[in-house]
């Protein structure tokens, strides 16, 4: 008798149970993919855009022609135009300047982005303001079209994150689906520039914390990468990194040797974020001036 009565128990629970949890699972996997779509656009856009500058001013104008691997641009190769020293020693002043007026409009854009992300998911709910996205956008590729020390990485995790967290607003979600789907965006973001979904949606879950990583936000995260990823590559079309990878066999004897690898490339990982924070201090404590200095002047004054 107890047992028919504990499985006519179990029977209602799963009947009225289920459902409900598979509706939030599908409407959080939905929000994703929908997540996914927009940052795919928005990577596409970004890149697109800073591959234009870049061929402009740093190869036209500047006749310089940055390293970059085969598959990693999409405008055919061109003969670099004359080269100009004295005009690459002022592009990247010129490109800072501007991304500092523009910064105006959300001072949360200054920095490379990645801290930013980090800062609103812990401390803001998710909550990132619609802006910044288009804005940091812009400052990057002012930036780092004109030849600015930085890389894509930062800008396209606050990118990706400012679009997940617009995207939870316009679907009216609670606070802990709002920080799933900005996580999601950063994975998106991050998949749609350097085409990597697996790799973006592993990185977005583990970069927020030191010793975690977030567990509720990593299927979200791959589908969000998935679709951006998949957008991108309609877009652009698949395309290898490398044109000519070689072919290098796995020696076991080397072992050792990359064991020694990590541990230099660890001590200069180290190396180079002490002498970072010590700029950082250093150009932060000098004095301008005009007080209190524009902060359009030194961006990085107010970070």
């Amino acid at each position: 008798m107890k047992r028919v009565v504990g499985r006519d128990l179990l029977t209602t629970i799963l009947k009225e149970a289920a459902p409900a949890d598979l509706r939030i699972v599908g409407r959080m996997l939905f929000h994703a993919a929908i997540v996914g779509v927009a940052a795919g656009l928005m990577g596409a856009a970004f890149f697109a855009a800073l591959e234009v500058v870049q061929r402009l001013i740093l190869e036209d104008l500047g006749g310089y022609r940055p390293l970059r691997a085969h598959g990693e641009t999409f405008l055919p190769e061109i003969t670099v135009g004359h080269f100009r020293p004295w005009l690459l020693a002022l592009l990247p002043a010129i490109g800072a300047l501007a991304s500092g007026i523009i910064s105006e409009l959300a001072p949360e854009t200054r920095g490379g982005g990645g801290d930013a992300m980090i800062n609103a998911f812990h401390r803001q709910d998710g909550v990132v303001r619609k802006r910044v996205a288009w804005v940091k956008g812009l400052a990057s590729i002012f930036t780092l079209g004109t030849g600015g020390s930085g890389g894509r990485e930062g800008p396209t995790m606050q990118m990706g994150g400012a679009l997940g967290s617009t995207c939870g607003w316009l679907l009216r979600v609670d606070v802990r689906e709002r920080r799933i789907l900005m996580v999601s965006g950063v994975a998106a973001g991050i998949a749609a520039v350097f085409r990597t979904p697996l790799g973006a949606a592993l990185l977005a879950v583990e970069v927020l914390y030191r010793d975690d990583f977030e567990a509720d936000a990593l299927i979200p995260a791959v589908l969000a990468s998935v679709v951006a990823y998949s957008v991108v590559i309609t877009i652009f079309g698949e395309t290898t990194m490398f044109s000519n990878p070689g072919h290098f066999p796995f020696i076991i004897k080397h072992l050792p040797l990359y064991a020694l690898l990590a541990l230099l490339v660890s001590a200069l990982a180290v190396m180079f974020l002490s002498s970072l924070r010590t700029v950082q201090r250093v150009t932060a404590s000098l004095a301008i001036p005009r007080d209190p200095a524009p902060r359009w002047i030194a961006p990085r004054r107010a970070t």
